[in-house]
């Protein structure tokens, strides 16, 4: 079934009207995830031994099944109330068949015999590609031009700097994995920008797309949210700081956390400053306070 669902190719779709969603796009992804709603409702709903040594396991099998039906419920829901707009018939159409993924592979690690009972699921692949974006957004963040002020001048050059920002965001190999929502609107922002008159002497449409660009940097973080990562980062942090010995020589350290890149910029900063041969102490400050804000 994820094999399925990873076939459905929403991107294809990006030019493509409401009227052509609805008819090509609409009803694969909501049969393969009704199905999935079926398959996970009937699992949720066994009746599980108490007083068995299997019943942990099943127990926790049940309660994924449940979360995952409900959560396609909702999904599925959210785009049949999507209306005739493009882009939040292929946001919805994407995230249910992202969601319809994830909890397929989910469960069919949960019930493979090698799997820990207590064995929080990540696939691998989404994990690698997720990492990769964020540090994607990361250096998409610490890219952009400063704020310019009032300056023309300044203005201008920020415009063209957003703009080479935006090209080289673009031109990542791991944007193609980026959500599709955030897709759009990096597309959005990159057609004002191309669409900018720098020789107009009323600059204020300019410094409005160089702060919607701003706040656009900073809800790319939201990358942080998605499950793979927090997972992820937390067993990171956790081991890092767990290390006995004292703290790592500053290259070895760099090298281990730099599937963090992204996260945190005060992180971000002593990283970079530990592949010059930085002192490994101030990260470790850095990691107990990321671990503080994880458990809280």
């Amino acid at each position: 079934m994820a094999r399925r669902a990873n076939l459905l190719d929403v991107s294809a779709f990006l030019s493509a009207s409401a009227d052509r969603i609805r008819r090509e796009l609409v009803p694969p992804v909501r049969a393969i995830a009704l199905e999935a709603i079926e398959v996970f409702a009937d699992a949720a709903n066994v009746d599980v031994p108490d007083a068995t040594d299997a019943a942990p396991v099943e127990n926790a099998l049940a309660d994924l099944c449940f979360m995952a039906a409900g959560e396609l419920r909702s999904l599925e829901a959210r785009l049949e109330s999507a209306g005739d707009r493009q882009d939040q018939l292929l946001i919805a159409c994407e995230q249910l068949r992202r969601r319809v993924v994830a909890a397929v592979t989910a469960y069919e690690r949960r019930v493979s015999p090698s799997a820990p009972a207590t064995a929080t699921v990540v696939d691998a692949a989404e994990l690698a590609k997720a990492i990769a974006i964020r540090a994607a957004y990361a250096r998409f963040r610490y890219s952009l031009p400063t704020h310019p002020g009032g300056d023309p001048g300044a203005v201008r050059r920020a415009v063209r700097g957003a703009s080479l920002a935006l090209a080289t965001l673009v031109a990542e190999p791991a944007f193609r994995a980026a959500r599709l929502s955030d897709r759009l609107l990096i597309k959005s922002l990159r057609m004002r920008t191309s669409d900018c008159n720098l020789g107009d002497s009323d600059l204020s449409p300019a410094a409005g797309l160089l702060s919607d660009l701003a706040a656009c940097a900073d809800l790319l973080r939201g990358v942080n949210l998605r499950h793979e990562l927090v997972v992820h980062d937390t067993e990171l942090i956790n081991s890092t700081l767990a290390k006995a010995g004292g703290p790592m020589p500053p290259p070895i350290l760099a090298g281990a956390l730099s599937p963090l890149y992204g996260r945190d910029e005060e992180l971000d900063d002593h990283l970079r400053r530990l592949a010059r041969q930085g002192r490994s102490e101030p990260v470790y400050s850095v990691l107990e306070r990321l671990q503080k804000e994880i458990n809280r």
